[in-house]
């Protein structure tokens, strides 16, 4: 499984994550690297999905590091795009003759006669005719004109052997390999990427809501990122649930304004049980340093049958604490095992560079199938 990146310029780019093989999951990034690692070998074809549905196809070429990662590059084709023509030649019946057996000729031997030509006497030879040398004989190919007693050069050495040389060997590229140094891209957007040899039927993940629906599902999961923003920042009392002055305490609790919300409605089992992910950014004030932080959250959220909401995962973090509680997106729901039920793939980001995290739900939990470091 990996990661398509499409930049600003309109490229792509495929960053491996993970390898299952026998029911574990390995780093795709180091996986048999000697030195390119086995996700990027070229010609290796990917499938960009998008929620369970197909985008288009994706064939690595060449493979390079950028910033210490392994990147592949290649060429990418849409679902939509028309796939090239392919032009038809007519059949071609076989010549006479050719499925007979090879002739052994001797160099120098007459030509076999076209009924075209006329029979022309030959002169008579002024001088005997030379023996010919049986190391003349040719199967095929084109008769020397060299005489017989010329020896012919040696034959070119094979291109593959090596060659001694005097000085320091010239640095040249082996394989799919980019030694050219690489610069980091601004992404647009992603789709993850599945290679595998079996032919799953494609089917999608979405659980499709009522706008009304839609609307009230929000309002419950919003209300759970807000409590989860309180606790954050410590605002929530801890005293008895008796006291008084509660009131005024929640009264004086901050308040929150979510900017860029995202909620999404998945049904990875396909059993009409949906999940539901929230994320938005949201600027709070730090008690420390007393500035403004654009604090990132996301949460996925379970509804049992008696309309009770729980929360399988949290994550709240800010610029200024990246190294302890990183930055977590939700990328998509993908079928990293290939049994037709989807996986919750994460990107998280740190201080010193960026991984993926893939679980699974089970319950009203999340279970871990892979974790990448950055």
């Amino acid at each position: 499984m990996a990661i398509l990146e499409f930049d600003s310029n309109k490229k792509v780019h495929l960053v491996p994550v993970t390898i299952m093989l026998n029911g574990d999951f390995y780093d795709a990034s180091a996986y048999k690297a000697a030195p390119i690692p086995m996700a990027l070998d070229s010609q290796t074809v990917y499938e960009g999905v998008r929620t369970g549905v197909s985008q288009g196809l994706f064939t690595i070429t060449l493979a390079h590091q950028v910033l210490g990662n392994w990147v592949g590059e290649g060429n990418w084709v849409p679902t939509e795009s028309k796939p090239p023509e392919v032009k038809k030649t007519a059949p071609t019946t076989p010549a006479e003759g050719l499925d007979k057996p090879p002739v052994l000729r001797r160099s120098g031997a007459d030509k076999p006669k076209t009924p075209a030509a006329a029979p022309v006497p030959a002169p008579a030879p002024s001088k005997p005719a030379a023996t010919q040398d049986d190391s003349s004989i040719t199967v095929g190919g084109k008769v020397s004109d060299k005489p017989a007693g010329q020896q012919s050069p040696p034959p070119a050495e094979p291109s593959d052997r090596p060659v001694l040389r005097r000085g320091k060997p010239e640095k040249t590229e082996s394989g799919n390999i980019n030694t050219k140094a690489a610069t980091a891209w601004s992404v647009v957007t992603t789709i993850p990427a599945i290679s595998d040899a079996k032919n799953e039927t494609a089917r999608s993940y979405h659980y499709v809501l009522r706008s009304e629906q839609e609307q009230d599902l929000r309002e419950k999961v919003q209300a759970l990122a807000v409590k989860a923003l309180r606790e954050r920042s410590g605002s929530v009392s801890t005293a008895s649930p008796n006291r008084v002055a509660k009131s005024s305490k929640a009264s004086a609790a901050p308040q929150f304004k979510f900017q860029d919300v995202q909620f999404r409605a998945y049904d990875p089992s396909t059993t009409n049980e949906p999940i539901f992910v929230f994320e938005a950014n949201t600027p709070v004030t730090d008690k420390s340093s007393g500035k403004e932080l654009p604090n990132h959250v996301m949460l996925v959220v379970r509804e049992d049958i008696y309309a009770d909401m729980h929360v399988l995962f949290s994550g709240i973090s800010d610029p200024q604490h990246m190294d302890s509680q990183p930055r977590c997106e939700f990328v998509d729901v993908v079928d990293a095992e290939g049994d037709g039920y989807g996986e919750l793939l994460f990107r998280r980001t740190y201080d010193s560079g960026r991984a993926f995290s893939l679980y699974r739900v089970i319950g009203n939990q999340l279970w871990p199938l892979f974790e990448g470091k950055p």
